[in-house]
């Protein structure tokens, strides 16, 4: 049986029209919103994950809907994030409550699963984990977060790009591995997500 929407997320949606093609819809809806740049990232983004699921041999489908949804959720405030998350029962770490910015990927999973109907886990778990990975993550949870770090939201290039490609020669793996141990090592890394900190030590080892 599927649960009715919880009134705090349902009021992203109350001005907004579903067509049902959820590739269409994301982006319209992060542009309703005002989140035009994040609307060409998720597009980048989509098209991204998608070329890497095709080089390593997965749905790319799937991994285009994961890609084109990971950022569903940015349109909720900084100061509302922790709000929302305990209106939703979902747990905060302490890592969270000094870095907001990072629930928009659960807030995310809840947007994609209760707005535009996704039941898809391989989505929904991809969508969850997109900024920080996870242990056991999923070869679709790692193309996703190796997608959106390629097609970055940000100007420019970014300046682990050519390496993280180069590293991507030896397989998903090792552009994951390198961009973990990257990424956990900038001196511009606000804090270390206990999931960032899960998936560089299994990769680590």
């Amino acid at each position: 049986m599927i649960q009715p929407v919880h009134p705090e997320v349902f009021k992203w949606a109350r001005d907004f029209q579903f067509t049902g093609d959820t590739l269409r819809d994301a982006p319209a809806f992060l542009e309703h919103h005002g989140f035009l740049h994040i609307a060409t990232h998720v597009n980048a983004v989509a098209l991204e994950a998608r070329t890497l699921a095709e080089r390593f041999g997965l749905d790319t489908n799937t991994a285009e809907v994961a890609g084109m949804m990971h950022d569903i959720a940015v349109i909720v405030p900084n100061a509302e994030r922790v709000a929302l998350s305990r209106a939703l029962g979902l747990p905060i770490c302490p890592e969270e409550d000094q870095v907001p910015m990072i629930l928009h990927q659960q807030h995310g999973k809840v947007f994609a699963r209760d707005l535009f109907g996704i039941r898809d886990d391989r989505v929904l778990s991809a969508i969850e984990c997109h900024t920080t990975l996870k242990a056991n993550s999923s070869q679709f949870d790692r193309v996703v977060f190796l997608a959106d770090k390629i097609s970055w939201d940000q100007p420019g290039t970014p300046p682990y790009l050519n390496d993280l490609l180069a590293t991507l020669e030896h397989g998903l793996d090792a552009g994951i591995r390198f961009f973990l141990e990257y990424l956990i090592s900038s001196p511009n890394l606000l804090v270390v997500h206990p999931w960032l900190r899960e998936a560089h030590s299994e990769f680590k080892t």
